[in-house]
């Protein structure tokens, strides 16, 4: 177990021993320059409110549709199958 952290662009082999059975193996890490970024684009997160097929509200100000049971839903007014 290690972690191996980059400080700067370079090349290294990471060579390690079993303390136990005294057993090597090496890896070669390339480190390179970063270039710079332009225009990232973060999607701003959308609040909705999720309403059962019959126009009963199921959840209220939620981000995703993760733990909602299979079912037919509408989000923003669209059907939406969870399967």
């Amino acid at each position: 177990e290690g972690l191996v952290t980059a400080l700067s662009p370079g090349n290294t082999k990471v060579i390690v021993t079993s303390v136990s059975t005294g057993i090597q193996a090496s890896c070669d890490i390339t480190v390179i320059q970063p270039t710079s970024i332009d225009n990232i684009t973060i999607p701003e997160t959308k609040i909705f409110d999720i309403y059962s097929i019959s126009g009963i509200k199921y959840r209220s100000k939620v981000s995703t549709l993760e733990n909602i049971p299979k079912g037919i839903y509408i989000k923003n007014g669209k059907k939406v199958v969870i399967k």
